[in-house]
């Protein structure tokens, strides 16, 4: 939530790569974890920064119907973006009705 907020947003961006780079994430010997890290930086961090969803969703190889869960995972951030851009830009068209 703090990354919608543009005081924030800097600060609260930094805190996810942080957490991602002090994490569990790059612990020695896990490619899985690695692979997380991955999707992370170069996938999560730039649509979050943009308000988009991400173009793939991350999910553990292992886990049955996988395909499945990865379509309704993505249909789900995409109604979830579509509804926080909406939300920007009423909130700014009203703020700029008030000034």
């Amino acid at each position: 939530m703090k990354t919608l907020d543009p005081d924030q947003s800097l600060a609260a961006l930094i805190d996810i790569l942080d957490d991602c780079l002090e994490g569990y994430a790059i612990f020695p010997g896990s490619y899985g974890r690695r692979d997380l890290l991955n999707w992370w930086l170069l996938d999560v961090v730039p649509a979050t920064w943009h308000l988009l969803p991400p173009s793939s969703v991350y999910i553990v190889e292992s886990l049955p119907d996988r395909e499945k869960i990865g379509l309704e995972q993505m249909e789900t951030l995409k109604k979830i973006s579509s509804a926080m851009r909406l939300a920007i830009t009423q909130s700014n068209y009203l703020q700029t009705k008030i000034a």
